[in-house]
């Protein structure tokens, strides 16, 4: 039997909540009538007709405005042109009727509605700015972006340049840019009326890289040059974390042109002092004059976390295997080891963890079994 237990584990530490480690399920729930996973490929098949009707949306090679056109006017041609390739009107008729006279509102509390939402939102950046992704990772490739030993990263003109370059960008793409002395982008999408004081949700990530190291790099693959090799985009920084910073950014642009009511703002926090021995993710906090509700590290392998790549590692036991612990009962479980690792410059204050177990089948001692070889996805 399957079973998804939420744990809830607080650390004595004087930081902020740190980490938040949560899966989104990749089919639907038991109450879901739609294939999520289905409209998902069925949309990436589709994409070459799609994106023929959104011709006169994407930047062509060499142009530097991004149409704006009257509100929403681009996410609404992408969705009538989605749910034509998908023949929605009979293949997905709930979501036809919600979508196809779409306004910016939806039934956030219904679970198909929601869900489709996020599907339809990330396939209409790659159809209208999946090009755009490339051409500027390529440009943003090739900023020399690695501390350098006798300067700080801020007044380095790798760093400086590579700054400069994303609030272009971002000004651009129509978003609020603030620069902090070359130490952090501050970049915003921002809600109408009073949601616009409210405390933001930050994402941040940064363009620091390691410095090359010569032998782990070939004639085919140069460390600041974006290339294609072998199926894959490779150049420093493309994984962690110039890729996820441009990501990140041209989704904040989808936001605005789906025109979704925000509840709170948006902040992207690009930073330079990432991997710098006494600096982090506080570096880049500390330039908010609000504190954010909570902050997302969109580094390459996207921990949820306040601090750099932060990830916990944690042993989890069954109530079964742990009969000696006063007050576990049935079906609950006990940490009793855990450990922060890879975690540069954080300290986690507070974990939530989600755990998915299997109960062991045709064995002679389940409880010896749940303790010592069970595994379980964290």
């Amino acid at each position: 039997m399957r079973r998804i237990v939420k744990l809830r584990v607080r650390l004595p530490l004087k930081l902020l909540i740190v980490t938040l480690a949560g899966f989104a399920l990749l089919t639907p729930s038991a109450e879901a009538q739609i294939d999520l996973l289905g409209l998902r490929e069925q949309l990436e098949i589709e994409r070459s007709t799609i994106r023929q009707s959104m011709s006169k949306w994407i930047r062509a090679e060499g142009e530097q405005v991004f149409r704006d056109g009257k509100p929403q006017e681009a996410f609404r041609a992408y969705l009538s042109a989605a749910l034509t390739a998908l023949d929605a009107k009979s293949e997905y008729p709930e979501l036809h009727d919600t979508f196809a006279r779409f306004d910016g509102n939806f039934d956030v509390d219904n679970d198909v509605h929601r869900d489709a939402m996020g599907i339809f939102l990330g396939d209409y950046l790659m159809v209208r700015y999946g090009d755009d992704l490339i051409r500027e990772l390529r440009t943003l490739v090739k900023f020399e972006t690695y501390n350098n030993v006798w300067e700080r990263n801020s007044e380095n003109l790798e760093f400086r340049e590579a700054f400069d370059f994303l609030a272009d960008l971002a000004g651009r793409l129509g978003l609020q840019v603030t620069n902090h002395e070359y130490e952090t982008l501050e970049i915003t999408l921002a809600p109408d009326g009073g949601a616009a004081q409210s405390e933001p949700l930050a994402m941040f990530t940064h363009i620091e890289v390691m410095k090359p190291v010569a032998y782990k790099w070939d004639e085919e693959t140069k460390p600041f040059l974006l290339t294609l090799h072998n199926g894959r985009w490779v150049g420093s920084g493309t994984y962690a974390d110039k890729g996820p910073t441009l990501l990140n950014l041209f989704t904040l642009r989808a936001l605005r042109d789906a025109g979704i009511p925000l509840a709170r703002p948006i902040v992207q926090l690009i930073g330079t002092t990432t991997s710098t021995s006494g600096a982090g993710v506080h570096t880049s906090l500390e330039k908010l004059t609000q504190e954010p509700s909570l902050v997302l590290a969109a580094d390459g392998t996207f921990p949820y976390s306040r601090g750099q790549m932060g990830r916990l590692l944690a042993r989890v036991s069954s109530a079964r295997g742990m009969k000696s612990i006063a007050g576990i009962q049935p079906e609950t479980f006990y940490i009793y080891k855990m450990s922060a690792f890879w975690s540069m410059n954080a300290i986690p204050a507070e974990t939530r963890v989600w755990v998915m177990f299997e109960e062991p089948e045709n064995s002679l001692n389940p409880s010896l079994d749940i303790v010592n070889k069970w595994r379980g996805v964290t």
